[in-house]
C-alpha cells in the first residue's frame, strides 16, 4: 500500500491546503462571473442584469468549494471517511446548486447561442442522461479500489473531484435551468426526480454503514485517530452521512419543489375565479 499523499502532523484548524488548482478555479470562475455583470451594466445601465441575491449566492458556491478544498476539511478528509463524505456533499449537493442559482438568466441566455456546444450540454442535461451520469461517477468512486487509489493519487483525487463537481452541475441543471427553454422540468418531474436521486446515495451509504468491517484499507494508514474515532464509527458517520444525510436533503428540495408548485397552482385558481391580477412572478425553481 502507498501512504496518502497529503497528511499532515496534527491536523487541526490550522491545516489548511492552498492546492493552486483549487485557488485558480475558484479566482478565475469569480473573476469572469463579476467582469461579466461589470461589462453588462456598462453596455446596459438601465436594465437588471443580476440580483445581489444571486451575487450572494454565487459567492456562497465558490466559498463552499473553498472550504471544500483548501480548508482543515481537506486535511481531516484523508484521515477520517466521515469527512471526506462532508467534501462530496459541499461539492455536489451544496456549492453546484450555489452556482447555478447564482447565474442571471440573460448570460443563460447567451450561453445558448453558442450552437454545437449548446447542444451538446442540452444533451448531457436531459433529465435521465444526468440522473445516470452523476449517480454512476458518485457510486463508482467509492468502489474500494477506486477509492483507496484516490486516497494515494493526488492527480486521481483532483481528477475524482473535477468529476463530482461537474456531474454534480448536470445533474441540478434539470431542476434550477432558468426557463423551460434552457432544459428545466415541470414541477411534478423536479419532485420525481429528486426524489429518485435519494435512492443511489441511500444504496451505497447503507452498504458503508452495515459493513462489519472497514471498507477503505488506506484509513488504516492514518499515522493517528484523529478526534477519538475508530476506524470502524468513523465508516458508520460517513455512511449515515451519505445514507441519511444526502437522501433527506434531496428529500427536503423536494418538498420545497412540491410547495412552490402546489402555491403558484392556488395563485392561478384564485385569479381564474376571480377574474382579476396578474400572475406572481414564478420563483427561480
Amino acid at each position: 500500500m502507498l501512504i496518502p499523499f497529503h497528511f499532515v502532523e496534527n491536523p487541526g484548524l490550522q491545516s489548511w491546503h492552498f492546492e493552486p488548482t483549487v485557488l485558480v478555479g475558484i479566482a478565475v470562475s469569480g473573476f469572469l462571473y463579476f467582469r461579466w455583470i461589470k461589462l453588462h451594466a456598462e453596455r446596459h445601465p438601465d436594465e437588471e442584469f443580476v440580483t445581489s441575491k444571486q451575487q450572494v449566492l454565487f459567492v456562497l458556491g465558490l466559498a463552499s468549494f473553498f472550504i471544500a478544498l483548501i480548508s482543515p476539511v481537506d486535511a481531516w478528509a484523508t484521515y477520517l471517511l466521515s469527512m471526506h463524505m462532508t467534501q462530496h456533499i459541499l461539492v455536489t449537493i451544496v456549492g453546484p446548486p450555489l452556482l447555478l442559482l447564482g447565474l442571471p438568466k440573460a448570460a443563460v441566455q447567451a450561453l445558448s447561442n453558442l450552437g454545437k456546444p449548446w447542444d451538446v450540454w442540452r444533451f448531457v442535461t436531459r433529465p435521465l442522461f444526468a440522473f445516470f451520469l452523476f449517480n454512476a461517477v458518485f457510486s463508482i468512486i467509492h468502489l474500494p479500489v477506486l477509492y483507496n487509489l484516490i486516497l494515494v493519487n493526488q492527480a486521481a483525487h483532483i481528477t475524482m473531484h473535477l468529476a463530482l463537481i461537474g456531474t454534480a452541475i448536470v445533474m441540478w441543471w434539470p431542476v434550477l435551468a432558468p426557463g423551460r427553454e434552457y432544459g428545466e422540468i415541470s414541477p411534478a418531474m423536479k419532485i420525481l426526480y429528486l426524489v429518485a436521486n435519494t435512492v443511489p446515495g441511500q444504496v451505497v451509504g447503507a452498504m458503508i454503514t452495515l459493513t462489519d468491517a472497514p471498507i477503505y484499507s488506506e484509513y488504516a494508514l492514518a499515522p493517528q485517530r484523529i478526534w477519538g474515532l475508530s476506524l470502524q464509527t468513523d465508516q458508520e458517520i460517513g455512511g449515515l452521512l451519505m445514507w441519511v444525510g444526502v437522501g433527506s436533503f434531496f428529500l427536503g428540495v423536494a418538498g420545497m419543489a412540491f410547495f412552490k408548485w402546489a402555491a403558484a397552482a392556488d395563485d392561478a385558481e384564485r385569479r381564474k375565479i376571480t377574474g382579476t391580477g396578474t400572475p406572481s412572478q414564478r420563483p427561480r425553481w
